[in-house]
């Protein structure tokens, strides 16, 4: 699959999103979903919509269980990279397949913008925040999260330059489980040459550069006396390339005159070159951006990509922008007008700039006309591709660092937990006042109200109903969420006075993000 230019795709965006249909249809004739769609005989985009319904994650379940126990050609005919590993807007796990196909299509999108950068400094050292816990070149058929699957597949196909990754490949790709924070920032100050900082979330840098706040002292003794305590944990491989650094007291004393000086605007006083930081982002994440920017001050962001484990689906059109222009080469794109889905489903030249839309996509991985659930607002048009904001997730609740955690959750973990407590009535908030975020709820109970207790057992609810907070949790990029006990006089006045008093006493099971942390600063102040 040759790669096309975004320009190219930009400017052919209707002929390319109708081929990509029926290449589709053609290539998968003769899968099973294939043959019982009738694909075979499906000539026009009109009979695609009759012969295939909008669909959802249950639509795919038993079809994606038969492959995984070793059945081919079901849903799609192309080979396999493998799977993600993730929760859906429905309240389930879900099991993602990702053809090469796909990641073909996608190419090397992510890399070229930092690549870009790094080339128009001279050169230096990209800091990838996150370890990617895979060992490319071995599969061993776990589920792996978009982001470790996709880079996997970068590095093993050399689209991706391990030399320009400050600490080599294992500060990209370890499998053993580590502080990795701790390994990061030892990386970092050792890396005087840094010109990026990337993550798949921006959120995942503002984690960082918190946790550097905290443990810069620490982290600073540990390298001038070239020894990191035992009890740190970290692969030998990662242990002994940080120690084969040379001892620089220079370097040392300029990072300690920095960091004492505060952590304002701490990355460009600390890397010279420092020009871009990378990470998925949004509107929804604004409040996250802005506590990022004061470690990072007016260093260009760029918010990487639009991509979910289904699709890559945009890309950003420029440098501190929240907007992605449409990639059409990457699958059959259709648009269902929010609100008004009985209008049915439009193609993206049909768009109108203002309106939102549900995206609904049909992948070179196995999904047809399958409902994303995020809802976008078109703001412009590029050439013929539509030019886009995330708006937000259908039936969204409740997003920290990528874990989007919906009603139907924390529903299923409050009915997970009565079976140790009585809660009678309940809201769920979130709090990023300090990093790492946590989850909060407030209820009414019957019992002993030992808050305790019912903070693990949320913890481990939470963790059952939705994989990535537990895998953001078992990483430490969640803290450990808390569970407040309120009488019902105190519950129904924090309800009247943060909601609208016309709700009708409509349960809400979520508190309104405005209102969050002062519903959280109201309720610990009482505590003795």
């Amino acid at each position: 699959m040759q790669d096309l230019t975004l320009e190219n795709q930009c400017k052919n965006a209707v002929k390319i999103n109708e081929d990509n249909l029926f290449q589709l249809l053609d290539d998968n004739k003769n899968t099973s979903f294939g043959q019982m769609h009738g694909f075979s005989k499906i000539n026009t985009i009109e009979e695609f919509r009759q012969n295939v319904p909008l669909t959802k994650y249950s639509y795919y379940r038993s079809y994606i269980e038969s492959m995984r126990s070793g059945v081919e050609n079901v849903l799609t005919s192309y080979p396999l990279a493998g799977y993600c590993k993730t929760s859906g807007t429905e309240g389930n796990i879900k099991f993602i397949p990702v053809t090469y196909e796909s990641l073909e299509r996608y190419s090397d999108q992510s890399e070229r913008y930092p690549m870009y950068v790094l080339n128009q400094t001279g050169g230096g050292k990209r800091l990838y925040i996150n370890i990617f816990r895979t060992d490319p070149g071995h599969r061993d058929g776990k589920a792996l999260l978009f982001s470790e699957l996709y880079n996997t597949w970068l590095y093993e196909t050399g689209k991706l330059d391990i030399s320009t990754q400050a600490g080599g490949q294992c500060f990209l790709f370890e499998k053993t489980k580590q502080n990795s924070l701790y390994a990061k920032v030892c990386i970092a100050f050792l890396t005087e040459d840094l010109v990026t900082i990337e993550a798949p979330f921006m959120y995942d840098i503002l984690h960082f550069f918190s946790y550097m706040e905290k443990n810069w002292k620490k982290i600073l003794t540990n390298l001038r006396e070239h020894n990191i305590p035992h009890q740190i944990e970290l692969s030998k491989t990662i242990r002994d390339t940080i120690l084969s650094f040379p001892v620089n007291e220079n370097r040392f004393n300029e990072i300690e005159s920095e960091c004492q000086k505060g952590f304002k605007n701490i990355a460009k006083r600390l890397w010279k070159k420092m020009s871009l930081i990378s990470g998925i982002s949004s509107r929804s994440y604004s409040a996250e951006d802005n506590a990022l920017k004061y470690y990072t001050g007016n260093i260009p962001h760029q918010h990487l990509c639009y991509c979910s484990s289904e699709c890559y689906i945009g890309t950003p059109i420029s440098e501190n922008n929240f907007s992605y222009v449409l990639l059409p080469n990457n699958g059959f794109f259709e648009f269902l007008p929010y609100g008004r889905e009985d209008e049915g489903p439009l193609l993206p030249h049909e768009l109108k700039i203002g309106e939102q839309y549900e995206i609904i996509v049909t992948n070179f991985s196995g999904f047809y006309r399958y409902r994303l659930g995020d809802i976008i607002k078109i703001i412009d048009f590029c050439y013929e591709s539509p030019v886009f904001e995330f708006a937000f997730r259908r039936d969204q609740a409740i997003n920290i660092g990528g874990e989007k955690m919906t009603v139907c959750q924390l529903e299923e973990a409050v009915q997970r937990m009565r079976s140790n407590v009585n809660i009678s009535t309940y809201c769920f908030g979130a709090s990023t006042l300090n990093i790492p975020g946590f989850y909060f709820a407030v209820a009414v109970t019957d019992g002993d109200d030992d808050e305790k207790k019912y903070s693990e057992l949320l913890d481990y609810a939470l963790s059952r109903v939705n994989e990535d907070y537990r895998d953001l949790r078992e990483l430490s990029k969640l803290s450990p969420p808390r569970f407040f006990c309120v009488s019902n006089d105190h519950f129904d006045s924090i309800m009247n006075n943060h909601f609208s008093q016309h709700r009708h006493n409509k349960p809400v099971h979520v508190f309104k993000l405005a209102s969050t942390e002062s519903i959280l600063k109201e309720i610990t102040s009482n505590e003795t």
